[in-house]
């Protein structure tokens, strides 16, 4: 990739014109020249060499006033590059389209490749951005075979965005992998940005590993400028909050949550002002503080689409809300939530087995359902907290049956064991949270 590097002005101001077409008597008359004088420019033989001013008139006459020709402007071209990805991430994105216009004059250049895959790789974060993951997905296709030779600077960026590609593409052991490899060339100042560490965090997540998540994301906000701050605190506060939420740490969950709703409400963003809402039911909920817990639920349910993600998972809580109150509730208010789950396969399974639950909450099939059908499920998805929540369900239905003076010894003994045999699940999930699924 170093073959600008070994060119002259005169013989890239050759390449250029002929990559456009344009003889050499009309660039010589777009510089006020002779003909022999570009003629002697561009014959090795004649050790022919533009003056300063020729240089400045040649760029001008092909468009290319930006193009980086010597070595010094190269160096300088390398750091516009950067300011450029600095503007995308920061999401000042009438500034970053005015630099991609202006930097894009690189596309001119055949001889400057290292130059030419650097841009390429900034303008797939801008694709990002755009929501554009079609056009992103080529680009990166694209680019796959030159990484055989490329730098670390290059192959930092591919790593980037190729593992954040497959985390768009919901591909998560193959976003945690490629965000692994970047991850690992994060040796220079220029590399140090929190998204890398928030992408891995989300993987972690999604993958049940909350302890790890958290440590990701409390780098990511500690790596942070105050300008990324702005951008993405918000976010990284949030899943800071769920990640504490997840592992049972309360009262930091509610701390994070409590931040969220404040830069929320400064940016004026409903979504994630509703999402902090609901966060804050979900802490009450844990404290076992149901009606709290249904105050922030009742308001954060105006900020969300009906029959949405959000919309239903704030339903299922107030539902458990309820339930743990034993207060009574129209069964018109699950069916409606059975209703809006449609053809979504995760909160169906959800509103399903609550359904069972409050109609025959001591019944055999339900708890079966719940022990065989129900706890797989979440399992297999890595919703490990949602497995704990119905492994309570059923510990305490176990417990309850176990208190029955009428019981035979043998009908104890079989719920003591199934209730030990909970126990040691619940054990191996908080395994798994932790990234410890190895230990002994």
């Amino acid at each position: 990739m170093e073959y600008g590097k070994n060119l002259t002005p005169e013989e890239k101001i050759k390449i250029i014109r002929e990559a456009k077409n344009i003889r050499q008597i009309d660039l010589a008359q777009g510089l006020g020249c002779s003909h022999a004088v570009v003629s002697r420019a561009e014959n090795p033989n004649d050790n022919g060499k533009y003056s300063e001013k020729h240089i400045i008139d040649a760029k001008k006459y092909l468009n290319i006033e930006k193009a980086p020709l010597y070595e010094k402007e190269c160096a300088l071209f390398r750091r516009e590059l950067y300011v450029w990805r600095e503007l995308i991430k920061n999401e000042h994105m009438e500034d970053a389209r005015k630099k991609q216009k202006e930097l894009g004059v690189i596309k001119h250049l055949p001889f400057e490749p290292e130059l030419n895959l650097l841009y390429d790789m900034i303008e797939i974060r801008l694709l990002f951005k755009e929501r554009k993951f079609e056009t992103s997905s080529d680009y990166l296709s694209r680019a796959e075979p030159l990484m055989k030779d490329a730098t670390a600077e290059i192959l930092y960026e591919y790593y980037y965005n190729r593992g954040s590609q497959y985390l768009f593409d919901r591909e998560h052991e193959d976003a945690l992998r490629f965000l692994t490899l970047a991850l690992e060339l994060e040796v220079a100042d220029y590399v140090k940005e929190p998204s890398l560490n928030y992408n891995i965090a989300l993987c972690h997540a999604r993958f049940g590993r909350y302890f790890l998540a958290i440590i990701m994301l409390e780098r990511a906000y500690l790596q942070a400028t105050s300008d990324e701050i702005s951008a993405v605190g918000m976010v990284i506060e949030n899943n800071l909050g769920l990640n504490y939420l997840k592992i049972g740490n309360n009262e930091k969950a509610k701390e994070h949550f409590e931040n969220t709703f404040e830069r929320a409400k400064l940016i004026r963003n409903e979504r994630y002002i509703g999402n902090a809402l609901h966060n804050k039911g979900c802490v009450y909920f844990k404290l076992g503080k149901y009606k709290e817990a249904i105050v922030f639920l009742d308001q954060a349910e105006e900020f969300f689409e009906k029959g949405d993600i959000d919309y239903l998972e704030n339903q299922y809580r107030k539902i458990r809300c309820l339930i743990a109150m034993n207060k009574p509730f129209g069964k018109d208010i699950l069916q409606n939530a059975i209703v809006l789950a449609e053809g979504n396969e995760y909160f169906t399974m959800i509103f399903e087995a609550l359904s069972r639950i409050i109609s025959a909450p001591k019944d055999n099939d339900t708890l079966e359902y719940v022990e065989n059908t129900v706890i797989p499920y979440f399992m297999k998805w890595h919703s490990y907290n949602k497995a704990l929540e119905y492994y309570d369900i059923l510990e305490k239905a176990y417990k309850k049956r176990s208190e029955a003076k009428t019981l035979a010894k043998y009908q104890r003994d079989e719920l003591e064991r199934k209730i030990l045999n909970i126990g040691m699940s619940c054990f191996d999930i908080y395994k798994k949270m932790i990234g410890g699924e190895e230990l002994v």
